[in-house]
């Protein structure tokens, strides 16, 4: 300043001199043609400029216009576009006029408006250079103007101006080969310039929403051009971009920014950077930026609608040809930032779902070799609540489902498993059902079956163990979109697709996949019709050419797909095998030709797996299943020519099985011939002699036997050749086996029994004289029947059949029925058969009898005179037997004897034959029947195997029908709806429990509900009476009401089913919309729960309480129409300060109360239970272990306590409940009516005390007036409190103190049966003079021992605590405050101490004792004289602690069990004279000491308050 002021000195003694105004000045300097060879010269533009700036200083004309010109003057010669850089003279000559402007500013810095001006200059300026291109020259000179007053200027601006100079500042960076710095340098220059006009600002304007938004465009613009740059200016442009940043709170540049489409033209400036750009992603500060525009959008709640661009940036990015170096940062950024924060919050906006979707579809595709940090964003991704949207539209369903494909198409387990999770979730399959509708997604669900079906081995590059686990993932995969489309019942839509997916699957090229295709053949997916011609000859052709392969797998998987498929095939054909093609039938014939190739089981049938040569090959799997369903459909449609080759093939492998003892394919051969019989034809009689070659190989031949009886009338002769075969067969046989084989030669001898000679005969009765007895009946029906037609056959054996020692008594019949045939035939036989038969009448069996009389009058016509001598033996069989039929016969035999009655006798004998005829058949039909049973039992096997088959069938059939059922529920719902649109859907399930007869049925509802008979005789005429009821309640009633109302009547009516699905359907809809929260003036501070059967009383007693000065929560009174009935009861209990609990056996088994009462506990808020009935205390259930802490009010009558209105509860216990509430909560003055008007003070019980003389007597006197003179009456001196735990030793306290002559309080002996507890320990403590404090760590958490300290401490009652344990003093806790200045007594350190009481410590605390009250000790008898001791009944002693009861008097069994046993039995008396006396509130209760009439102070005794 000196300086200046010198300046101006020399400039008025120097006189003014001629100067060029300094904008001039400067516009005449040639920048651009300054040389650097001046040397200090005066023709150095610098040398020349200080000059006029000397001039300057010596010219008082010189300006502030002046110099304002000047700043346009080097803006207009240096900010140029071609100025040379730095350190060229050009720069030099810029650089000192800089200089000088510096300098000539300084004549105005007391002028603030002039240094706002400069300021405005200077930054105008410094925008000029910059934007000049910039060089080195304009970043160095562009120091020169940051001053003071170009940061005020900055400071100072209006936003308008602010974001003016921003937006001038979005240059172009270039770097010119022509400059004179290397890279480095200017890129430093560059970025310190403008990083320190951002510095600049202050954070309050960078928070500005409008200088926000310029910024956030300075910044893109400078992003956008980073791809292009080089690396050196990339890196420092970074560094610019970087500083931009942290002008913000947290880094959040975009923080509060709401620009969508702003933000979306930057993620494309990002996107473009992030996919053009070569170098360092650190550079380029993309995931910075992208994460701050991430976390605005989530803030604004809009990121839905920037969504899809970012998903574009991200797809766009991944298809870079080349990485970026720490390029994962942008894959971070989206897990992190996007993706995992979605989750985090929750979001579901179904517009994000498609770009999501395309972005992992197109991820994948290309199958391209995914990165850790690529995988970890696309599990985020998939993992994503997007995902979770349940309002999918028909486009997002198809979106989904061709990502499945992409995912699967992989090759990745992980992505797999991803797809699974998504298919498997439960909450995900009712949106499937809802949404997804299948029927449009068959196209996309063939492309994903494809896909599986498509993949290689070289697809999926992996070991073997993720290889099992990749396609136990598609395997589920299938299953699940099968299972899907099965219940859509679409399955038949996709078949074409199915069969190539399983094709695909088993072929050679991946083994492993064979697991998808046994899954997917499943008969529980695959369905073929018969006809579906082209899709079943493309199975069997793809069948056939596989099996003929030489390639074969052998794996299981395999094997269960061709058989599945081929079972499912055979099973369309099993109604109607005239479908099946010529084609079709030959492929099959190759198929099983194939399978049935060779003669040796091993090498065939077992044996080809490597690994277990047991394991059946796939040839026996469709010889014993398919193949089997094959010949079933043609026998059932007799068309077995038709597989006539496989039939023959059959038999091939039954005979070598059975010759080479292999029961597997031995057991599946016969099982195969044994079908044949439903449908074999003559045209088939070529397979005769195979069969009966067979038959006479096998062991067990019953499974042919069915086949050989159909077939014997195609060709006999071939039996009959072979006749002495089946015979010895039978011989040689087992007893089961040979029976079977007699059907078959009883079959030959009823058809043709001329095919047996007499050596047949002789070899079966030779074999049916060693049978069993009960089976030779079967064998002799073979020889009668040739006896019948050819009786020259059985006669050589005329003496065998006679032999009763070579056969059993029960084969009789048909021995006599086959002598009969032999004598008939040959009549000299005819004596000897006569004999043998009458020999026979005396057996008992009337049926032998009866048969051998009938054979005997066959031959009687023809041997009259000969029976003569047996004319005896036929009376006496008609005389002795009772049966009429043996009767007749004997008549007729002696008439033909007599010569009488021949047209009788024929008949007679016309009769016996019929006889024999009908016996015949019953023995044919019996035959039938063993035959039969050998049937029976051949095809109870298959039966068997098909009840399994069935049941799997029928368990499908139900899953169906459940589903049908679901469904037809649905429908019947929106029909009912339709036709009764009033009633709630529930009241469906409500008619159906209310309709059947019955006491409590649907007339009674209406009835309550306030119907006519009238109406409910017009309703019974409806076909749901129930149903048109309730329809027309809701009709004429609010809805909520009609609920309601609905709800209480069936809650009376005791209908606890119906009121559960009421209740169930009312908590149902509570979230359908938020209810509206219930605001009272002041919460209700009492809260009365109760079961609502006893609604009324509940009523009265909150009616009581309100003119008690009580307002009460009852839900009747709190519940509105479309009220949420459990947050409401939520919000009564939580506002109430004590619960009033109405207990009744219902009540404690109702579940809403059992909520009510475990909410009130949990919550910590006092409980009152009211004994509304005579019940078990506590009561049973889950309500027990809580009551059993509380003590309850008796709260009905009983006799003796009634009164006059309707009032149901005794007067006194109602006083105790307002006495316990009043503990609680302040009665309102407002609400007290003229009845209760005074109503807390209590019943003061004012008990004589017996004088020494007069000990048995004890009077209460009921006072109502507390001013009253003292009377002949007492309170205890001492109260002592203590924790139930120390009973023991407080009750010998109680002894000895009362052996001293003390008066005391102790619960024991002071409550009685109905007693109030907290009334009496309340005037006890206020009666007292003294409270001794029995201290111990439970006493001191005790809640009801602090109630009584507190109540001690607020009355001013001298405390004395006795330490009955070690602690710290004062304890922790609520009672910490009262006992910090009082002096305990210890009484812990001797353990006898609390036994006998006595000792120095005791004697201390007696003394403490007396200071309160001096007594003469030498006065008062001895306790053992003046006092009778009183003592709690076992067991039953109550306690001060959180146990203690009010009564143990418990409703049992109609008796009351007494907690305490009363003094004496007028104290129980005089309770019922008890009146109500007024007194404050806050009175103190006294009770004036008795005195004895002689003046002298008495012994004090317990006394009940």
């Amino acid at each position: 300043m000196i300086l200046h002021e010198l300046m101006k000195v020399g400039r008025s003694l120097n006189g003014p001199r001629a100067r060029q105004k300094f904008g001039k000045y400067i516009r005449s300097i040639d920048y651009l043609g300054a040389k650097g060879e001046y040397e200090d010269s005066d023709e150095d533009p610098s040398n020349q400029l200080i000059e006029y700036e000397r001039q300057c200083n010596q010219d008082d004309t010189f300006s502030f216009d002046e110099l304002q010109d000047a700043h346009a003057a080097f803006r207009e010669k240096v900010c140029i576009a071609e100025f040379p850089g730095r350190h060229s003279p050009a720069y030099w000559v810029a650089y000192s006029t800089a200089c000088v402007i510096e300098r000539l500013t300084s004549d105005f810095e007391d002028d603030d408006d002039k240094l706002k001006t400069i300021g405005n200059q200077h930054v105008y300026t410094w925008l000029a250079l910059l934007r000049a291109r910039p060089c080195s020259a304009h970043l160095d000179l562009m120091s020169k103007f940051v001053s003071n007053q170009f940061e005020k200027y900055i400071q100072d601006s209006k936003d308008e101006e602010i974001c003016n100079i921003l937006k001038q500042m979005m240059i172009k960076f270039e770097y010119h080969s022509s400059e004179v710095e290397d890279e480095r340098t200017y890129s430093s220059f560059l970025k310190d310039r403008i990083k320190g006009f951002f510095e600049t600002m202050t954070e309050e304007q960078c928070q500005k929403p409008k200088i926000q938004l310029e910024i956030i465009k300075v910044s893109m613009h400078y992003q956008q051009q980073l791809p292009t740059l080089t690396s050196e200016l990339a890196q420092y442009v970074g560094y610019i971009l970087s500083s931009i940043v942290r002008m913000f709170p947290d880094k959040k540049m975009y923080k509060n920014c709401k620009d969508i489409e702003m933000m979306k033209s930057h993620i494309k400036i990002l996107q473009d950077g992030a996919c053009t750009f070569d170098g360092d992603m650190e550079t380029l500060e993309t995931e910075q930026t992208l994460s701050d525009i991430i976390h605005a959008a989530m803030e604004g709640k809009f990121v839905h609608s920037i969504f899809p661009n970012l998903m574009t940036f991200i797809t766009q990015y991944a298809g870079r040809k080349t990485p970026l170096k720490n390029g994962e940062r942008l894959y971070r950024a989206y897990k992190n930032d996007l993706f995992r924060k979605l989750n985090a919050t929750n979001t579901k906006v179904q517009e994000m779902f498609s770009p999501c979707v395309q972005m992992i579809t197109s991820f994948l595709r290309d199958k391209m070799n995914l990165e850790k940090h690529q995988k970890e964003m696309l599990s985020e991704a998939l993992g994503c609540e997007i995902f979770n949207i349940q309002n999918l539209t028909p486009d997002n369903a198809k979106e989904l489902v061709k990502l499945f494909g992409v995912m699967v198409g992989t090759g990745r387990v992980a992505i797999a498993k991803a797809a699974l999770r998504y298919l498997s979730d439960n909450e995900r399959n009712k949106t499937f059902k809802k949404v997804f509708e299948w029927k449009n997604l068959l196209k996309e669900t063939v492309v994903m079956f494809e896909t599986i079906g498509d993949l290689t081995c070289n697809d999926m590059e992996m070991t073997r163990d993720d290889y099992d686990e990749f396609i136990s993932t598609c395997t589920d995969i299938v299953e699940k979109m099968l299972e899907y489309l099965r219940k859509s019942k679409l399955l038949d839509l996709i078949q074409t697709a199915q069969v190539k997916l399983i094709f695909k699957c088993i072929s050679v090229e991946s083994p492993l996949k064979a697991r998808i295709a046994a899954e997917a053949s499943s008969d529980k997916y695959l369905t073929v019709k018969c006809t579906d011609k082209d899709l079943v000859t493309d199975i069997l052709e793809h069948v056939n050419n596989y099996i003929h392969s030489d390639n074969v797998t052998l794996d299981n998987y395999t094997k269960t797909a061709i058989t599945n498929i081929m079972f499912t095939v055979l099973h369309s054909y099993q109604s109607d095998s005239d479908n099946l093609t010529n084609t079709q039938n030959d492929l099959l014939i190759k198929i099983f030709t194939k399978c049935s190739e060779g003669s040796s089981p091993e090498d065939r049938f077992f044996g080809q797996d490597d690994d277990d040569d047991d394991q059946p090959s796939l040839y026996y799997q469709l010889y014993s299943g398919p193949l089997m369903l094959y010949i079933v459909a043609h026998a059932k449609t007799k068309t077995l020519k038709r597989c006539e080759p496989m039939i023959k093939e059959v038999l091939r492998w039954a005979k070598i099985a059975t010759e080479e003892d292999h029961e597997d394919i031995a057991s599946s051969s016969m099982n195969m011939l044994q079908l044949l019989g439903i449908g074999i034809t003559k045209d088939l009689a070529g397979i005769i002699p195979d069969v009966l070659e067979l038959f006479l190989v096998l062991n067990d031949v019953s499974t042919l036997l069915h086949l050989l009886l159909e077939m014997y009338s195609f060709d006999p002769e071939i039996y009959h050749k072979r006749l002495n075969d089946i015979i010895n067969k039978m011989i040689q046989s087992e007893d089961n086996i040979a029976l079977s084989i007699g059907t078959l030669l009883e079959r030959i001898s009823a058809k043709h029994p001329q095919a047996y000679d007499e050596n047949h005969v002789n070899n079966i009765l030779d074999f049916c004289s060693k049978a069993e007895a009960s089976r030779q009946s079967v064998f002799f029906q073979i020889v009668r029947q040739v006896a019948t037609q050819c009786p020259q056959a059985v006669q050589p054996h005329l003496d065998k059949i006679m032999n009763d020692k070579m056969f059993a008594s029960e084969a009789m019949i048909f021995r006599i029925m086959i002598l009969g045939c032999i004598a008939n035939h040959d009549q000299a036989c005819s004596k000897k058969v006569i004999d043998y038969a009458v020999s026979h009448l005396h057996l008992e069996d009337p049926m032998v009898r009866q048969q051998i009389l009938n054979q005997i009058l066959m031959l009687a016509e023809k041997n009259r005179e000969y029976l003569e001598q047996y004319m005896e033996n036929f009376e006496c069989v008609e005389s002795s037997s009772n049966s009429p039929e043996i009767q007749k016969t004997c008549r007729n035999i002696i008439n033909v004897i007599e010569g009488k009655s021949i047209e009788g006798v024929i008949e007679d004998i016309q009769q016996a034959q019929d006889d024999i005829a009908g016996l015949d058949y019953k023995v044919g039909k019996t035959m039938t029947t063993v035959v039969s049973l050998g049937d029976h039992v051949i095809k109870q096997g298959k039966e068997i195997d098909d009840v399994k088959k069935d049941v799997e069938d029928l368990e499908e059939k139900v899953e169906q029908v459940e589903e049908d059922l679901g469904e037809t529920k649905i429908k019947v719902e929106d029909i009912d709806n339709k036709t009764l649109s009033s009633a709630p859907k529930w009241s469906r399930d409500l008619t159906k429990l209310l309709n059947p007869e019955d006491k409590h049925d649907w007339r009674l509802l209406a009835k309550r509900l306030g119907y006519s008979n009238d109406d409910i005789k017009a309703w019974a005429q409806q076909h749901d009476p129930c149903m048109a009821m309730i329809n027309e309640w809701y009709t004429t009633h609010k809805s909520s009401e009609a609920t309601h109302g609905l709800l209480n009547n069936l809650q009376e009516m005791e209908r606890a089913d119906c009121v559960a699905i009421v209740e169930n359907a009312m908590k149902i809809v509570e979230g359908v919309v938020e209810d509206e929260e219930f605001e009272y003036p002041t919460p209700p501070p009492i809260f009365i729960s109760y079961q609502w059967g006893i609604q009324n009383e509940v009523k009265l007693l909150k009616q009581h309480l309100n003119m008690a000065g009580y307002e009460c929560w009852m839900d009747i009174g709190q519940m509105g129409g479309g009220d949420n009935l459990f947050k409401k009861i939520d919000n009564g209990v939580r506002g109430a300060k004590v619960i009033i609990c109405c207990t009744t056996e219902k009540y404690a088994k109702s579940p809403n109360c059992n909520r009510e009462v475990n909410l009130s506990v949990n919550l910590g808020k006092p409980i009152i239970p009211l004994l509304m009935e005579k019940m078990s205390w506590p009561p049973q259930g889950s309500m027990g272990p809580i009551f059993s802490e509380y003590l309850f009010i008796r709260f009905f009558q009983r006799p003796g306590e009634e009164t006059k209105d309707q009032r149901y509860w005794p007067v006194p216990k109602f006083q105790e409940l307002l006495m316990q509430l009043n503990f609680f909560v302040a009665p309102d003055p407002k609400m007290l009516h003229s009845d209760y008007d005074k109503w807390w003070i209590p019943i003061q019980e004012e008990i004589k005390i017996p004088s020494k003389n007069n000990t048995n007597k004890v009077t209460i006197n009921n006072t109502s007036d507390n001013k009253a003179p003292p009377t002949e009456s007492t309170s205890p001196e001492l109260f002592l409190s203590y924790q139930w735990g120390r009973q023991v030793q407080v009750k010998a306290l109680y002894d000895r103190l009362t052996g001293l002559g003390y008066t005391v309080w102790m619960d024991i002996f002071q409550m009685g049966g109905g007693d109030s507890l907290y009334d009496k320990i309340d005037r006890g403590i206020r009666g007292c003079k003294v409270v001794i404090s029995c201290v111990t760590p439970k006493y001191a958490l005790s809640a009801n021992c602090r109630r009584e300290i507190s109540l001690a401490d607020a009355l001013k009652k001298p405390i004395i605590p006795l330490l009955l344990e070690q602690m710290k003093w004062p304890p922790e806790g609520p009672m910490s405050m009262v006992f910090t200045e009082v002096l305990y007594v210890n009484m812990y350190r001797d353990p006898d101490i609390q036994k006998s009481w006595s000792g120095k410590n005791f004697d201390e605390f007696i003394s403490k004792v007396n200071e309160h009250f001096p007594m003469d000790i030498t006065d008062v008898p001895k306790a053992e004289e003046t006092k009778p001791k009183l003592t709690p009944k076992s067991g039953n002693a109550g306690s001060c602690d959180d146990a203690k009861k009010e009564e143990n008097g418990l409703e049992n069994d109609g008796s009351k069990a007494e907690s305490v046993k009363s003094i004496k039995p007028t104290i129980e008396e005089s309770k019922k004279e008890k009146a109500i006396v007024a007194s404050p509130p806050t009175a103190k209760h006294t009770v004036p000491e008795k005195t004895a009439s002689d003046g002298q102070k008495k012994s004090k005794s317990c006394v009940l308050l």
